[in-house]
Parts: C-alpha cells; structure tokens; sequence
C-alpha cells in the first residue's frame, strides 16, 4: 500500500523547492503589511490625511527610484559577493526584509522623542514603506533573476512556477491566521504577535532558499568576479548613470 502512494506522488524536486520558499515567505508577510498598514496608521496611530497623503507621495517617488537601482547594482556591481550572487542576496537580505516587515506594527510614539506626534506617526509611516519596499524590492528581484539562473529547459522553468504558485498560495493565509488571531485587530498585542512568528516562518523560509538554491551562474561569478566594474566605482556615481539615462 505504501509502494503504491508513493508511486502515485511525484518525488519533490529539492532545487525547486527551495525556490518556492522564498516564494511562500515573501507573500506571507507582503500579503499582510499591504492588508493591514493603512489601518493601522489610520485607525489606530490616527495620522491625519494631509500627512498621509504626503507620506504616500514620498514612498511613490521612492518605489519609481529604487526598483531601477537596485536592478543595475545586482547586474553590475561585482565589488560585493552579497550583490554578485542572486543566492547570497536572498540570504542576507532575508532578515532584513522579515524586520522591516514589523516596523510598521510598534508605535513610535511611545519612544519619548522630542518630536510633534502627528509628525512622529508620519515619518514612522514614510520609513515603513519605503523600507519595506527597498527590501522587497532586493529580494524579490534577486529571486526573479534566480528563475532564469537555474535552467534554460523548459520543463524545468514550468516545474519553477508550479513551485512558487503553490508556495504563494500557502503563503497568502497570513492575513486568515491575522484576522482570526486578533479578532480583527481587537487585539493589538496578539496581533504583533502572530506577526512576529510569521516573521520568523518568514525569514526561515527564505534563509533556506539562500542555503539549498543552485544556479548554473554562481560558480562563473565566483571565478570571475572583477568582470564590469572595479571596486572604487561608487554608488552615487552608478546612480547619477541612472537618472541620466532617458531609456
């Protein structure tokens, strides 16, 4: 009978499987901070419009500015192996992403800073969103290179996205397991809670993906990793290519 049911499953591909785990982290926390940050900020820090509206200016001048840069440093700067290898910027950058996934969940006006409240709860909204938003954007861009690094086969890249699918719906439950935890936030404590456990599932399963995940790219970077640009170049002179570029 064993024999059977296992001659009926097909044998879990471990290399797409670790691509699918950044796939159900990701959307586990992103799923949640989309559903929840504006009622959290409206409803319960109650910023006021003006500062709100001013705060979503601020963070859609930076998502049009730092998807571009974060895709020309990953493909050309080769000084930092973290920047030179899609799977070392998934690992690193995973705990950094699961962090900035609970900045927006802990009010700072408990911090006693010499600031104005109104304006306080402002610039907690404006670094929540656009950290967040750096940080997925790093991730997030590295995984989608990562797709393209593993295989040129098509059945390989068609075995990819069935992965990642499954894990992003798996991964879309957090806002379930939110909502009936914290009673539809009732409960601010067990809702920071659930949070930092799904954080923590979160940045494991994006951490494995960073440790198991194999590419036929890594070792080429490896043996050559000084190949576009040498050390000393900067990061404001990448930056000023950038916005000067009108393509």
């Amino acid at each position: 009978m064993a024999l059977r049911i296992s001659s009926m499953c097909p044998k879990l591909n471990r290399n797409a499987l670790a691509y699918a785990a950044t796939s159900f982290g990701s959307q586990l926390i992103n799923s949640i901070f989309v559903f929840y940050y504006v009622k959290f900020f409206l409803n319960i820090y109650n910023i006021s419009d003006y500062w709100f509206r001013v705060s979503q200016a601020v963070y859609l001048v930076w998502n049009t500015l730092n998807d571009p840069l974060f895709g020309y440093f990953q493909d050309n700067c080769s000084a930092w192996a973290v920047l030179r290898s899609r799977r070392l910027t998934i690992l690193y950058g995973a705990p950094l992403f699961t962090l900035s996934f609970l900045l927006p969940w802990f009010e700072w006006s408990n911090l006693g800073l010499p600031v104005s409240k109104e304006m306080l709860v402002a610039l907690h909204l404006m670094t929540s969103l656009c950290l967040f938003d750096a940080l997925f954007t790093f991730v997030l861009l590295a995984h989608c290179a990562v797709f393209t690094e593993m295989s040129r086969d098509h059945e390989n890249r068609l075995r990819l996205v069935k992965y990642a699918q499954v894990g992003s719906t798996f991964g879309s439950c957090g806002v379930f397991l939110c909502e009936s935890v914290s009673h539809h936030l009732d409960s601010i404590v067990d809702f920071q809670t659930v949070c930092i456990i799904l954080a923590t599932v979160s940045c494991v399963a994006m951490v494995y993906t960073g440790l198991n995940i194999t590419t036929n790219m890594d070792s080429l970077r490896d043996t050559d990793p000084g190949e576009n640009y040498s050390d000393n170049e900067s990061i404001f002179k990448l930056t000023f290519q950038i916005v000067r570029e009108r393509d």
